[in-house]
């Protein structure tokens, strides 16, 4: 069953792209993803997105369950929850294979990408990066009284005691949210590569909530990443350095947190640290470090689901085969460490 499964999951791979459509006929195209469209009737919302061509076709991740997996997986979670069996009999049909064998894998030449659609995909990137770009410029400092202020504090996280505010972090006064068709104050984030450039905008969608603080915006995505996040990180805090990731001296360590408020708690508490936000799992062991960064720890959350374990693992594997010393450190309480500050 496993060899078979495996077989499976590479031809369902190889027609990624018929896949989703088959799967996510509500969704629509987004440069080599196919991202659902629609949160009612059943719907995942735009956190799931399939790639659908190039080396990682087939791979899916639900950003806001925090989960993904190849294929057949994809199969099993839209169709079948939980019934791999179901998924595997299913895909079989689709492929149009009945009961029968597998047939062998096939080496196929691979065939680039034409001029025009290289042309395409640059300039698709490029529009999306200039809307991220202009959605951070937009925003301002954040400021003692702002929602974004109320947000943090209600998360318990002061951010007065830093003595200084990420300038990663800002407070968009009033952002377009497509889903909602209006707009609500929100938390943008500056999401920076190796080299300090900015590639895509974190948004958090703010509102009032009827006892009083902020809370998230009542859509059903009230996170999203605009521009590109895959390598990239949000820069909380510098530690004892002050210096640029870029710049950091060797032999310092850098703690790499999946959310910006587990990041922000981690800051307060050790404040001599450096501290990044890759925001999600997934994207925790794809970040490009300086050589002179030795040691990492990674602030895992307390998810004991499979894709999960399996990304976190994935990432602790790439960190040390480059040489790096890798700990891991979880919060006593609850899923990560700001619910570790919000218990203090």
């Amino acid at each position: 069953m496993t060899g078979d499964a495996h077989d499976i999951a590479r031809m369902l791979s190889a027609r990624a792209a018929d896949l989703a459509r088959a799967l996510l006929p509500r969704g629509h195209r987004r440069g080599a993803e196919w991202i659902e469209a629609r949160q009612d009737q059943g719907g995942f919302g735009d956190s799931l997105s399939v790639c659908t061509s190039g080396p990682k076709a087939g791979l899916w991740a639900h950003r806001a369950k925090g989960e993904g997996g190849d294929a057949l997986d994809l199969v099993c979670k839209v169709l079948f929850p939980g019934d791999k069996r179901a998924a595997l009999a299913w895909s079989r049909r689709w492929l149009g294979l009945g009961e029968g064998p597998v047939p062998p894998a096939r080496r196929e030449v691979p065939q680039g990408p034409s001029a025009e659609q290289l042309a395409e995909a640059a300039a698709e990137e490029a529009a999306k990066h200039g809307e991220a770009l202009a959605i951070y410029l937009a925003a301002a400092p954040i400021t003692s009284g702002s929602p974004a202020w109320h947000w943090f504090t209600g998360r318990r996280i002061a951010l007065a005691e830093l003595g200084r505010l990420p300038r990663a972090l800002r407070c968009h006064a009033g952002l377009w949210n497509a889903e909602a068709r209006r707009s609500f104050p929100a938390v943008v984030a500056a999401i920076l590569n190796a080299e300090g450039e900015h590639i895509g905008t974190h948004c958090t969608w703010l509102a009032p909530q009827p006892g009083g603080g902020w809370g998230k915006a009542p859509v059903e995505t009230p996170r999203k990443v605009k521009g590109k996040l895959g390598g990239g990180h949000i820069p909380i805090w510098r530690g004892a350095t002050g210096r640029p990731l870029k710049r950091a001296l060797p032999g310092e360590a850098v703690v790499l947190c999946e959310g910006i408020e587990t990041a922000l708690s981690v800051a307060l508490a050790c404040p001599e640290l450096r501290v990044l936000s890759a925001l999600n799992v997934y994207n925790l062991g794809k970040l490009t470090l300086p050589p002179a960064i030795t040691r990492i720890i990674i602030a895992a959350e307390n998810d004991t689901n499979p894709a999960p374990r399996a990304a976190l693992e994935l990432a602790i594997k790439r960190y040390a085969e480059e040489g790096r010393d890798v700990r891991i450190a979880r919060s006593p309480i609850g899923n990560d460490f700001n619910d570790c500050l919000k218990a203090e």
